[in-house]
């Protein structure tokens, strides 16, 4: 009898549930054995190539009227999909799990989740990651597209233009007056947000005849500029604005504004179809716009409907309206930019009721951070990379002088062009390490026309840009196509 408890004893214990016998009346009580998740040895940073890790485990034995075979096992996600699940019912004290390599040219999470049952679904994260990105896998392209305008003398219009790497195109020849507001690229796809005379037909005493600006977008591929594509936002009343542009899964966004009536609406669009964001009963207006997958963001700024010297900095979430300031102050959102999640809008703020002037202002995830002095500060362009940011725009000094600066994240600044009595800054990104900026320098004839003289700063150098009207150009967008 000794003998063949034993043989059961052993058998069941292949299986890992184990019969024990009570010695009085013979009832026998199941355990079974828990495999329980302990330690890894998995880094923070996993290389691109991934590799070979240890989870260390322990086996809990423990009563239980069941005798099913529980089962427990790991599964691995790689930036929040499951990608590999394995299930064992054996007992271990450890195991050797492989992450992939990377395949892509962007850095991923990785999360490792384990479950003592995996019937019961009770799966719970033990290891997380950052896998580095496949540097062979980076574009190996990078053309710098900068947007603007050009005054055309012989025909007496502005002219759309982009640049690519310095080279001109230009979209509309002087047909009508035109200009370029802002750029957006992905991949080798460019969208350029911009807006030409063809609205409707206005009778000015003063001015003549002339037609209203209405919002268009050009979009083309890097090298086959003379294929573009030309979309007018004509579903508007009286002039509009396409003030910025951003495209994401296949959609492409722009914000703007028209006018109603006196006061202007704000608006956005994706391919094409208008969004009101405002009712035109107070000022307001759409600077910018960013993408994250379906979510659109637009910033810009409402007008109070009592205090009209006071307006509140916004930004639209899918057309929902989240302010980020309250009463007695001025501000604005100019250029927004989202990053791994965080929301990233650079502008402008003025306290009215104390009667200062405009600061430089940064909100992160609606934090505020005012990054200048009071200093009549205008924001023209907002750079984050890994949490760290540049903001690019203009300042007036206690000299008067009126000047285009840079503000970093690690609290410096730099004026790019010194000695400069009127210069606007428009723009900034990075191509590596090198900081492309926008600066226009603005003069005045003896007969007071103004004309303005722009630079793409390289480091604070200029660099060559081709121009068919050196006496009258301005850029006042730039983005870096990667492909």
């Amino acid at each position: 009898m000794k003998q063949f408890v034993s043989k059961l004893i052993l058998a069941i214990s292949s299986a890992f549930i184990v019969f024990s016998c009570e010695k009085n009346n013979n009832v026998i009580t199941p355990t079974q054995t828990k495999v329980v998740f302990e330690s890894s040895d998995i880094p923070s940073s996993i290389p691109y190539t991934g590799g070979k890790y240890t989870l260390t485990l322990k086996n809990e034995v423990y009563q239980t009227k069941s005798v099913e075979k529980p089962s427990w096992g790991y599964r691995i996600k790689y930036d929040g999909e499951v990608k590999k699940s394995m299930e064992f019912t054996a007992s271990a004290t450890s195991l050797e799990i492989e992450i992939e390599a990377n395949p892509t040219a962007a850095q991923r999470q990785i999360v490792v989740e384990f479950a003592s049952n995996t019937q019961s679904e009770d799966w719970k994260e033990v290891a997380k990651a950052t896998q580095e990105f496949n540097p062979e896998l980076l574009p190996q392209n990078h053309v710098l597209v900068v947007v603007g305008q050009e005054y055309l003398k012989d025909k007496g219009f502005y002219d759309a233009v982009a640049w690519m790497d310095g080279k001109r195109f230009a979209f509309t020849n002087g047909e009508h007056d035109s200009f370029c507001n802002a750029v957006c690229t992905y991949k080798d796809s460019v969208f350029v947000a911009a807006c030409e005379a063809v609205g409707e037909l206005v009778h000015d005493e003063w001015y003549g005849d002339y037609n209203e600006n209405n919002g268009v977008v050009y979009s083309f591929k890097i090298g086959e500029e003379a294929n573009f594509k030309r979309t007018v936002y004509s579903d508007v009343k009286g002039k509009s604005t396409a003030s910025g542009v951003a495209y994401s899964n296949g959609n492409i966004y722009v914000s703007g504004f028209d006018s109603p009536s006196i006061d202007r609406r704000a608006l956005y669009w994706k391919n094409s179809e208008k969004h009101e964001l405002t009712d035109g009963s107070t000022d307001a207006l759409a600077y910018c716009i960013a993408a994250d997958g379906d979510d659109v963001y637009v910033g810009g700024y409402i007008q109070s409907k009592d205090f009209k010297k006071e307006g509140a900095a916004v930004i639209w979430k899918n057309g929902v309206a989240q302010k980020l300031t309250g009463d007695g102050i001025l501000a604005k959102v100019n250029k927004i930019v989202i990053e791994d999640g965080h929301v990233y809008a650079a502008g402008a703020y003025r306290d009215v009721l104390n009667g200062t002037t405009w600061q430089g202002a940064l909100w992160i995830d609606g934090e505020l951070t005012l990054f200048t002095e009071p200093a009549s500060v205008e924001v023209g362009g907002l750079y984050v990379k890994d949490g760290k940011w540049i903001v690019n725009g203009t300042m007036t000094l206690s000299t008067e002088e009126i000047t285009a600066y840079n503000w970093y994240s690690d609290g410096t600044a730099e004026q790019l062009i010194p000695n400069s009595d009127m210069c606007q800054g428009l723009g900034v990104t990075k191509i590596g390490d090198d900081v492309y900026s926008l600066a226009n320098m603005y003069y005045y004839t003896e007969d007071y026309d103004m004309f303005s003289k722009s630079y793409v700063l390289k480091n604070k150098e200029a660099i060559e840009m081709q121009v068919n009207s050196p006496e009258d150009f301005t850029f006042w967008g730039l983005d870096v196509a990667n492909f």
